[in-house]
C-alpha cells in the first residue's frame, strides 16, 4: 500500500483516499481491520444454507506501507495477541450461508447486488485492457521468461488488435444461464427472510451495484436494487441515502 498506517485517519476525505486511491476492491476490509473498525467478517457467498465455519485471522502491519493478511497460528502470534501488540490485529472471520447463526455485535450489512444474479458472472463485463507500446509488446512476444509469463495464460495475455497493443486480463466465471427476474426476487426474499429470522437488525447496511465491474449485469442493475430496497424497508425503519461512487 502506498500509505502510512502509523498515522489516524483523520477525516472523511482520508478515508475516502484510501478506500479510492490507496486500496482495491478486493482488499480494501484489510486496513478497516488493522484500524479496529470492526472485529468480525461474516461472508456469505451461497444463496443456498451452508452451515457456518468461523476461524481467527491476523493483519500483520510490517511497515512502509505493507500490511499482510493470514490465519491466526497460536504458536506463533500467541505473544502478539496477548500483549496486544500495536503492529498487529486479530479479528474473526466466519463463512457460510442462511443458516442459524447468532450475533451480539452490532453489524454492519454490506451487499453487494451479484450475490442475487451470480449464474452468468462477468457475462456483461466489459474488456479489461491497459495499453502499451509496441516495443513492450515485442519484448514480452520475444522472451520466454519474461516476468508476466509467470501468471497464469488464462488470466493475463497480451494482445494486438489492429495498430494497438494491450495488456488484457481475464477472469472466468462459470457460465450458466442469466437469472431470471423471478430467481432473482425469491433470491432476495430469501435474504431478508434469514435476516428477520437470525434477528439481525443492522446499524448501517451499505449496497455496492457492481455495476462498473460488470459483475452485475447492467440491465439487471436497477431492478434489483429497487426490489431489494422495498424488501429490506419491509423489515427495517430504514433511511435511504447515497453515497460516494469509489469505481465499483
Amino acid at each position: 500500500y502506498a500509505y502510512n498506517f502509523d498515522q489516524d485517519i483523520e477525516n472523511e476525505s482520508e478515508a475516502l483516499h484510501i478506500a479510492r486511491d490507496v486500496c482495491g476492491i478486493a482488499d480494501f476490509i484489510v486496513p478497516a481491520f488493522y484500524y479496529q473498525f470492526f472485529s468480525k467478517l461474516i461472508m456469505i457467498k451461497s444463496v443456498i444454507p451452508v452451515p457456518f465455519q468461523s476461524e481467527d485471522q491476523y493483519i500483520h502491519h510490517k511497515g512502509n506501507g505493507v500490511l499482510s493478511k493470514g490465519k491466526y497460528i497460536p504458536f506463533l502470534q500467541s505473544e502478539k495477541r496477548a500483549n496486544q501488540d500495536p503492529m498487529w490485529r486479530f479479528y474473526s472471520y466466519t463463512e457460510g450461508s442462511l443458516s442459524p447463526l447468532t450475533l451480539q455485535e452490532q453489524v454492519v450489512l454490506d451487499i453487494d447486488l451479484d450475490y442475487f444474479c451470480w449464474d452468468d458472472t462477468l457475462s456483461s463485463a466489459p474488456p479489461k485492457r491497459l495499453e502499451i507500446t509496441k516495443d513492450a509488446y515485442t519484448e514480452y512476444m520475444l522472451n520466454p521468461y519474461h516476468p508476466f509469463r509467470l501468471l497464469p495464460r488464462q488470466l493475463l495475455s497480451v494482445i494486438q488488435i489492429e495498430h494497438q497493443y494491450f495488456i488484457e486480463y481475464k477472469e472466468h466465471g462459470i457460465p450458466d444461464k442469466p437469472a431470471t427476474e423471478d430467481r432473482i426476487l425469491s433470491r432476495i426474499d430469501k435474504l431478508c427472510m434469514w435476516l428477520q429470522d437470525n434477528k439481525i437488525v443492522p446499524a448501517l447496511i451499505d449496497i455496492c451495484r457492481s455495476a462498473h465491474s460488470g459483475y452485475t449485469p447492467a440491465d439487471k442493475v436497477l431492478f434489483i436494487e429497487k426490489h431489494l430496497i422495498a424488501r429490506l424497508e419491509s423489515i427495517y425503519p430504514i433511511q435511504v441515502g447515497f453515497g460516494v461512487d469509489v469505481g465499483v
